[in-house]
Formats: structure tokens, sequence, C-alpha cells
């Protein structure tokens, strides 16, 4: 009986040992960003890409940008996940400096953390910082350019 308890307890932590580890964390981060960009920009699953950087992860789809960090055991199990729509408040900030509606600014990724605005004719680029630290800041890393 007791032999058989163990082979049982040898057989289940040799099971937990193959399915956890830093690939389970990756694949489960990518999940739980997948959705919560999901959530957060309105967007179609299909229609979303999330690549992990060395710093968090960036999701992309419907025209909207976001920075992510998830926590995850070593099972792939992320209960938490921490970020926003970057791309919404570049944009936002943008309009501010480049006097121009925001509906009529373009924003795009120039890497992960440096975004481009363009539109009234000029056109500006900005960094995003603190993400991860009580919400994210954008600084213009430019000055206004026509």
């Amino acid at each position: 009986m007791r032999s058989i308890a163990i082979g049982v307890l040898v057989t289940l932590l040799g099971a937990c040992g193959t399915s956890g580890g830093p690939d389970a964390q990756a694949r489960g981060g990518l999940r739980a960003v997948k959705q919560r960009f999901v959530d957060d920009a309105g967007c179609a699953p299909g229609a979303i890409t999330v690549k992990d950087t060395r710093d968090g992860y960036v999701a992309e789809g419907c025209g909207e940008v976001g920075l992510y960090a998830a926590a995850c055991n070593v099972f792939g199990y992320c209960p938490t996940v921490q970020g926003q729509v970057v791309s919404r408040l570049v944009r936002k900030q943008a309009a501010f400096d480049l006097g121009c509606d925001g509906d009529k600014l373009q924003v795009s990724s120039l890497n992960d953390t440096t975004f481009g605005a363009r539109g009234c004719a000029r056109q500006a680029s900005y960094v995003v910082v603190g993400c991860f630290r009580g919400g994210c800041k954008v600084v213009q890393n430019t000055q206004t350019q026509r």
C-alpha cells in the first residue's frame, strides 16, 4: 500500500514537472495578455498579435497598441495582468501637443515603448514609461516637427 502511494506521488510530481516551467509561464502570459487586450481595446481575438519582450508584452490590433505585464506561476496560470492600451494615451497627449484633433492623428509603434504621432501637418515621438508601476505616463521624446 505504501509503495503504491509513493508510486502515485512520483508520477504526479513528474507530470507537474513536465507541464510547468518558463515555457508554460510564457504561454500563459501570452494568453492572459491577449484576453486582457480583447477586453481593453474591444478587438476580436483573431485580429490581435502579442509578443513577449524583455520588459513585458506588447499587444497590437484594431489600430491600437497595449503594454502589459503578467504575473504567472510555473504552470502558466496568470491571475494578474497589468497595463493598458497606450496608443490611446499617446493620441490624447499628441492631440494637445500638436494642436490637432485626436481623430485626425495617426499613431504608430516605433519600438516597444516609443510611438510616433502624425497629423495636421505635424509630427512628434513619445516614450511611454511606468506602465507597471501604477499607470502609464506619456512623455514627448522630440520637439514637434512640421
